[in-house]
């Protein structure tokens, strides 16, 4: 009886190591129903890892909760921001009312194909293979990547390392920079995880030393961010320059996808860049297979380039030109050799 005594413990302590942690990615969900999780391919920090997986979260309404989308490390972060390991939860409230965004009307992009890549340097994309639609891309950090002449580079202030790292230079021909990515959501899934309270100061520190002439992108939320951006907007008291809003959304169905910018839009009256969007739902695990994909993209962008469209989405990125996710998803733009697969042909043609 003594031995078991002593051994208790011991094997109380094994059976906790042997339980999965909450919210571990390799069981599907995280905790609290997040939608997301699997895989979706993304730069590691500084590393040019492949990309990460994103959930689908409830739509982008005021209504809907604003849940954490559950994916890898965030591409091209900060070190610092992504190699700190506890996510920080959102604020529970927000204030009874936001104040109009700092943001400009949906205007137009600068010039440029509004058809764009998400890539890092792994990707080893051959844009020409993508047709002569492509027009711009980013790739999670302020680093320009090889093989992309002609195309704009946006840069992007990925976290809180990086706004305080932030020096006010840009590369040579950048026109517009990206902000915050995913600040709603936690480091382990991807996001540079901010409360809104402290995203607006440092919002306002990076943003005030941007070159003027350089247009600035509002921090890019994830499916279901509405709220998180509107207590930063509150947050701001009308001091934070933005002239876009970036947005990210996985789900199946276009039609949902579309009803959800044109709620994003009249929340937050700015031109949206969707630089994350693919046919996946990381909360049921479906992922289209190429002829949905097809369906899926085509049915967007031709509303993208309607009437309407235009006077809501600026610039559209899809998710993810990474040789080797088109393997497991029918969502990878490319080959093996960073050619552009059928998928790809596709999306530079519309």
């Amino acid at each position: 009886m003594k031995s078991f005594t002593v051994l208790l413990p011991l094997l109380l302590l094994l059976a906790a190591d042997a339980r999965p942690a909450c919210g571990d990615k390799s069981k599907g969900r995280p905790a609290g129903g997040v939608q997301k999780g699997n895989a979706r391919p993304r730069p590691t920090p500084d590393a040019g890892a492949p990309p990460m997986a994103n959930p689908a979260p409830p739509a982008m309404s005021p209504a809907a909760p604003a849940p954490a989308e559950a994916k890898p490390p965030a591409a091209g972060a900060d070190p610092a921001d992504a190699n700190e390991n506890a996510a920080k939860p959102k604020p529970s409230a927000a204030p009874a009312a936001a104040p109009p965004p700092q943001a400009m009307p949906a205007a137009g992009g600068g010039g440029v194909s509004p058809v764009g890549l998400a890539i890092n340097g792994d990707s080893k994309a051959n844009v020409a293979s993508f047709g002569g639609k492509i027009g711009w891309y980013y790739s999670w950090n302020m680093n320009t990547l090889t093989g992309t002449d002609g195309l704009e580079f946006v840069p992007m202030v990925w976290g809180k390392d990086a706004a305080n790292a932030f020096d006010g230079k840009i590369p040579g021909g950048s026109t517009h920079i990206l902000g915050f990515n995913e600040p709603d959501i936690g480091r382990e899934f991807g996001g540079s995880s901010m409360s809104a309270a402290e995203a607006a100061p440092l919002h306002q520190k990076w943003t005030a030393k941007v070159p003027q002439g350089v247009k600035i992108g509002a921090p890019g939320v994830a499916r279901g961010g509405n709220k998180w951006l509107k207590d930063f907007n509150s947050a701001c008291g009308g001091k934070c320059k933005y002239d876009f809003t970036p947005a990210h959304w996985y789900g199946t169905n276009a039609n949902d996808m579309i009803k959800d910018i044109k709620t994003f839009h009249s929340d937050f009256n700015a031109p949206i860049w969707l630089t994350e969007w693919a046919c996946h739902d990381y909360g049921t695990g479906k992922i289209c297979n190429v002829d949905e994909v097809k369906a899926f993209m085509t049915t967007a962008i031709k509303w993208f380039r309607s009437d309407e469209g235009k006077q809501i989405v600026e610039r559209w990125s899809y998710f993810g030109a990474f040789p080797n996710y088109a393997q497991t998803n029918a969502n990878g733009l490319e080959n093996m050799d960073g050619t552009a697969n059928e998928v790809g042909k596709l999306y530079g043609s519309l």
